[in-house]
């Protein structure tokens, strides 16, 4: 078993259709991707408008963390265990509290 080792949190991140899993992530900017779209890490909401209409287009489902049913804020979130990147879905009031999480949602 390899454990991953945590790289530094992402600035950038690409949205990728993946046809085996028939869905729609986001993962770390890879510069040497041709064939992603690339986004401002900050831009969570620009980042979930696409990954939906994408959704609609390819008729595939998207990834998307929604702990709390009262959550449509998209944020980008970073996974504790190894910082790869992933969009959730929460409350306006729970945006900026500090809040860690290792669900891996792609």
């Amino acid at each position: 078993m390899t454990m991953n080792q945590k790289q530094p949190r992402a600035t950038h991140v690409n949205v990728y259709f993946r046809p085996k899993a028939k869905d729609i992530s986001i993962q770390p900017h890879d510069e040497q991707s041709k064939t992603a779209t690339a986004f401002d890490v900050n831009d969570a909401k620009g980042i979930y408008d696409f990954m939906v209409q994408k959704a609609k287009e390819l008729k595939t489902k998207v990834h998307i963390y929604q702990p709390d049913p009262k959550g449509t804020t998209p944020v980008v979130k970073f996974n504790a265990i190894d910082n790869r990147p992933y969009m959730a879905l929460l409350p306006d009031e729970d945006i900026n509290k500090a809040k860690r999480t290792t669900k891996v949602v792609f």
